[in-house]
């Protein structure tokens, strides 16, 4: 889908929100979501051998706190700027700049998939795509994080009381 007036698609104006300030965000305005991040990941039990996508990845903190937990990393963001940031803090995870829309992975690619503030109503067909890349999952989960089960398929709740990696 584009942007009416422009040849651009409309997930690619992103980059002018968001993405002007993306050293500002890095710094200031996400370091504030570390505690959500950390919890998240205690929860879904990310751990060494994990492959990981977040979607809306932005500057890369949540990649970076999943690939202390020895999780192997991916991410995709629509602001090119975001994903410079998060390529320098985790140079050796697969960072893209792309349509969650139209994630360019292939199907059960991944068993942990988050996304932290990206996937809103307007963007339904994200949620297919993240099942498509975690493969069969035997029942629905949030769309703020899924988790492909190892045994017993666990589900996403809100963030509690945060764990270790973050300041207080």
């Amino acid at each position: 889908m584009t942007k009416p007036g422009t040849a651009l698609p409309q997930w690619a104006m992103v980059d002018e929100g968001w993405g002007r300030k993306a050293v500002d965000f890095a710094t200031l305005s996400e370091p504030g979501n570390c505690r959500e991040y950390v919890t998240m990941h205690h929860r879904l039990g990310v751990d060494a051998g994990d492959r990981l996508l977040d979607v809306a990845c932005g500057s890369g903190l949540a990649i970076e706190l999943a690939r202390l937990r020895g999780a192997s990393c991916s991410g995709i963001d629509a602001s090119p700027r975001l994903a410079a940031v998060a390529r320098d803090r985790n140079p050796e995870c697969d960072i893209r700049v792309g349509d969650m829309n139209a994630l360019p992975w292939d199907p059960a690619s991944f068993d942990v998939v988050t996304s932290f503030r990206g996937i809103w109503g307007t963007t339904p067909g994200a949620v297919a795509e993240i099942h498509r890349v975690l493969g069969q999952l035997g029942h629905r989960q949030a769309p703020v994080s899924s988790r492909r089960p190892r045994g017993r398929p666990r589900t996403a709740r809100r963030p509690g009381r945060a764990g270790p990696g973050c300041a207080p």
